[in-house]
């Protein structure tokens, strides 16, 4: 599951409430100068990162301030300054509030009351800004004034505006409460599942009911349009959904495979990414950006110098991974638990196009936003070789293989989410079931039995962001759009990225990536689109595999193009994949062997083998485990034929003989008496689990010659 990235969600809800508008936000000799953006966040001290208890004090005395002044004739200037003052205390409360939610993921039995202290303080104080903005942009003296200087739109959200009742506000506490409740139970040494659940049981009953409160028919649809602005509805997710389960779920799986079979892909090549200090992570991810922007990597020079970041490992710091804004300052925080894992680069990578978009930009539409994340870590891809060594492929593949499951749990939680809030009388039994049923949808297989069925637990998002995880989906569609993209030319793909990041003014998600050129991707045909161009650039950035043209349309195309991810089989050196030609002995039991790690073995003594030969470890390993005979008590007959019966008693003896249960299956074949005494068990075992089908005739042709499509086709339906 991917950790929890996040905004500070709750409190860019409660300023807009309150009407207000707030900005959202080592060198190489390749270094890109790039001039996107005309704003720099501003200078902060360590003074600045600290916060205090909440007090009214300063904020009752400005609004009798204003309203004095707005009682007054003749008086626009200093009215006009009030208000402004005032405004700016707002975001020092705020930027106090989010001060203290970074020390609340540091160390959450410590900081939990004072969180809520907070988040209890901002509403109120919500509620009481909202009252004197109306009371100023109403006045007949000065309402006017008001509106021209802060902006038409400006006045009608505040004169919109509408307070949290008393109600409101303790479904709000409530919310609050619960969420506190979660993080206190995960951080248990032992989770009691159950109650955990159960929390969340409860939260849909609060979200549902202050939902209602709100006008709105469902949490869904609150949440789309006012805790996350979007301008696509909950429909339209779910439309995406079904594109996602057509197209990309099946990719996902392959890339399973990939990962588990292809020894060039193994995690053990990532080992210099593991256990870094926090030093390290900053040293390996600056020493890249510069390649991206140079007003990048300014900003990053800037995170550095200020300190604006706390990645280092702490027993005490919640399991979550975010960034934040820091609106009195225009500037934000990054905070990371570390895994001690290669993902420790990726997450800073990540949050990173998060802190540089909000230092730099002012837009807060969170689907973009992941975009600003998400873009950032597939433009790294092209420097995986530098960060990674020669675990590069690897750390490509296991990028590619984070977004890709963005996409697919991004949709599969926005759908177990909007099952949950629209189910009468929620247990957490139904909670499970619900999820277990979704998760088979998006190739996820659980019992509803076991601890599996409350995975979903794990997942943060679930419990204090609900409805977020869709971004995660539809940003990361558009980032692997852009991975596409810098593969044919880099530069314009960080071009398109930073005219991205810097769009403003721009609406919401469709609205941004269509300015951008990038896909609707609600719309049929682009999830196909992008899954293929992403399948492209697996097989020749990743998987290394040449462009085997003899594939294109044949029957063998799919299970091939797997067999050679998983490393399982290579082209010639003209880049064919020949899938006509016959398989030798030599070359089968090279595949088995690179199926299973490519285990050392004793020397064999066959005198056809030899040391230099590229099967002759594969040869030895294979005698020497039982996996296959020698021809003769002196021969291996390495580059003789393969028989369709020898591959079947190959595949049987390498997983220790498993018992056959239908004995007679080959009976229904016409050639069924030609298939060796020593191959009928592996036959009818090779029959009974669908690895080998008959050939026309109604024949199975035992000794009939495999070809690498009917091997590699074999080998597909095992592994699969």
């Amino acid at each position: 599951m991917q950790k929890i990235s996040m905004f500070s969600r709750r409190l860019l809800a409660l300023l807009l409430a309150a009407g207000l508008t707030v900005t959202v936000l080592s060198t190489a000799a390749s270094a890109r100068e790039t001039s996107f953006f005309e704003t720099f966040p501003g200078e902060v001290t360590q003074a600045d990162l600290t916060w205090s208890t909440p007090d009214t004090a300063a904020f009752d005395e400005q609004c009798a301030l204003l309203r004095a002044e707005l009682a007054k004739s003749d008086n626009a200037r200093l009215v006009l300054q009030a208000y402004y003052e005032l405004y700016v205390l707002m975001l020092y409360y705020s930027n106090q509030y989010t001060l203290c939610t970074i020390d609340y993921y540091r160390d959450p039995g410590t900081y939990s009351k004072s969180l809520q202290e907070w988040e209890s303080f901002l509403v109120t104080l919500s509620n009481g800004y909202q009252n004197i903005s109306k009371e100023a942009f109403q006045s007949e003296s000065y309402g006017a004034i008001m509106a021209a200087t802060f902006g038409e739109d400006y006045a009608d959200s505040v004169l919109n505006s509408v307070n949290e009742s008393e109600e409101q506000q303790r479904l709000l506490a409530q919310e609050s409460a619960l969420e506190d409740m979660y993080y206190t139970e995960m951080g248990k040494t032992s989770v009691d599942v159950d109650a955990v659940a159960a929390i969340m049981v409860d939260l849909v009953a609060v979200r549902n009911t202050y939902a209602t409160s709100k006008g709105f028919d469902s949490y869904a649809d609150y949440a789309y349009s006012v805790l996350y602005y979007r301008d696509y509805t909950s429909d339209e997710a779910a439309k995406l959904g079904e594109y996602v389960k057509e197209y990309v779920v099946p990719m996902t799986g392959d890339m399973a495979l990939a990962l588990y079979y292809n020894s060039n892909l193994s995690g053990d090549n990532l080992s210099t990414l593991s256990n870094l200090s926090e030093s390290q992570v900053i040293e390996l991810v600056g020493s890249c950006i510069d390649r991206v922007s140079s007003e990048y990597a300014d900003v990053y020079d800037y995170m550095v110098e200020n300190n604006l970041y706390d990645i280092a490992a702490s027993d005490t710091k919640a399991d979550v991974g975010f960034t934040v804004y820091l609106p009195y300052l225009n500037s934000a925080f990054i905070f990371n638990k570390p895994d001690g894992a290669y993902n420790d680069v990726q997450t800073l990578t990540h949050e990173f196009g998060h802190f540089a978009a909000l230092c730099l930009s002012d837009y807060i539409c969170q689907d973009v936003a992941e975009i600003h994340s998400q873009g950032l870590e597939a433009l790294y891809m092209s420097f995986a070789d530098e960060i990674a060594g020669e675990g590069g492929d690897t750390y490509r593949a296991y990028s590619i293989n984070a977004l890709i499951s963005s996409v697919t749990q991004g949709c599969m939680f926005d759908e177990f989410q909007r099952e949950l809030y629209e189910t009468d009388n929620l247990t957490v039994q139904k909670a499970n079931q619900i999820f277990v049923s979704v998760a088979a949808d998006y190739g996820l297989n659980f019992s509803n039995s076991g601890n599996g069925a409350y995975s979903w637990i794990n997942v943060g998002h679930n419990f204090s962001e609900p409805f977020y995880y869709i971004s995660y989906a539809t940003s990361a569609l558009s980032a692997l759009e852009l991975l596409g993209r810098s593969a044919d030319d880099f530069n314009a793909a960080a071009d398109d990225y930073l005219a991205l990041t810097a769009m403003s003014a721009i609406g919401s998600y469709k609205a941004v990536t269509k300015a951008a050129g990038l896909s609707d991707i609600f719309q049929s045909g682009s999830v196909q689109k992008i899954a293929s161009d992403v399948s492209e650039y697996l097989d020749s950035e990743v998987y290394n595999l040449a462009a085997f043209s003899d594939l294109n349309g044949h029957w063998a195309q799919e299970a091939a193009r797997l067999c050679a991810a998983c490393g399982m089989f290579k082209g010639d050196d003209a880049g064919n994949f020949l899938p006509d030609s016959e398989v030798t002995r030599g070359a089968f039991v090279t595949i088995l062997w690179r199926l299973l790690g490519e285990q050392e073995a004793r020397t064999t003594s066959f005198t056809d083998v030899n040391s230099g030969d590229w099967y002759s470890s594969a040869v030895n390993w294979a005698y020497t485990y039982g996996v296959a005979d020698g021809t003769s008590a002196s021969e291996f007959s390495p580059n003789g034929a393969l028989t369709r019966e020898q591959l079947a008693v190959m595949l049987y003896r390498m997983l220790d003989e498993p018992a056959v249960k239908n004995s007679s299956i080959l009976d229904s074949y016409s050639d069924a008496g030609a298939v060796s005494s020593w191959a009928k068990n592996a036959m009818a075992w090779a029959v009974e689990n669908g690895l080998i089908s008959g050939k026309s005739g109604n024949l199975l042709a035992p000794g009939g010659t495999a070809t690498r499509a009917e091997t590699a086709t074999i080998m597909a339906r095992l592994i699969a």
